[in-house]
């Protein structure tokens, strides 16, 4: 088996390369180069230091106690904020519109905030699974693609999507969020999980229903810790 560093290290070769032969357009202004230029990653940087789930001051976790207590996630990270338009633009072309492509790019940004700021620990990295139906039609899961990037160890396919939620965004309330995700996911591998140290891989975050749901069931399967790492959130 190639080690996962090798494996890291030949995509971004591929990755550098396929970029200099077919210079991709930035979503958020189309200027040619990247998926992101430094300027739009700048414009759409959050800076806020206030807990992911009740908005109270925290430090640089952004989960307060409570909430950690709550939620079962000690920490979350993410570089931007959803609540603008060139995040949707270019989160959506990369999730809807096949631009698979943009996968390390988009990754580098969340390697940048989440890997410098873990906990000192053996951390796996764990993407939040998307359901069968759905990774057959779109023909990728977009938090796989951003997971691999990262340079840690991998968790497989412990955890699956059991159940088809509707999409998160469609959704009015905080409550019908949370009872979507009600029982979506299962644990095929529990020894998979059980004492581990994992880090939550997903692209967004609104209300955290997700990634909560997702922690409940890996601390029931005996996960010793869990924090999350997301794209944007807003």
């Amino acid at each position: 088996m190639i080690p996962q560093k090798e494996l890291w290290s030949a995509r971004t070769v591929i990755h550098t390369a396929m970029q200099i032969l077919f210079p991709p357009r930035c979503g958020g202004c189309g200027a040619r180069g990247a998926w992101i230029c430094d300027g739009c990653a700048s414009d759409i940087r959050d800076y806020a230091q206030n807990c992911f789930f009740c908005e109270t001051h925290t430090l640089s976790t952004r989960v307060c106690e409570a909430c950690a207590k709550r939620f079962a996630i000690e920490a979350i990270y993410w570089p931007w904020k959803y609540n603008n338009e060139k995040t949707h633009k270019i989160i959506g072309d990369y999730k809807y519109k096949g631009l698979r492509g943009a996968g390390p790019t988009l990754a580098k940004y969340l390697r940048q905030t989440v890997i410098e700021r873990l906990p000192d620990d053996d951390w796996q990295v764990l993407p939040i699974p998307i359901h069968k139906s759905k990774e057959r039609e779109r023909g990728y899961n977009q938090s796989y693609l951003l997971a691999r990037e990262l340079g840690l160890p991998m968790i497989g396919r412990a955890l699956v999507r059991s159940k088809a939620t509707p999409p998160q965004a469609r959704m009015n309330s905080r409550k019908e969020r949370f009872e979507s995700m009600r029982n979506a996911f299962e644990v095929q591998r529990p020894q998979d999980i059980k004492d581990k140290a994992i880090l939550l891989i997903d692209d967004v975050a609104t209300t955290g229903a997700t990634l909560s749901e997702a922690a409940r069931l890996l601390k029931r399967v005996g996960a010793r810790r869990i924090v999350a790492g997301v794209l944007a959130h807003g």
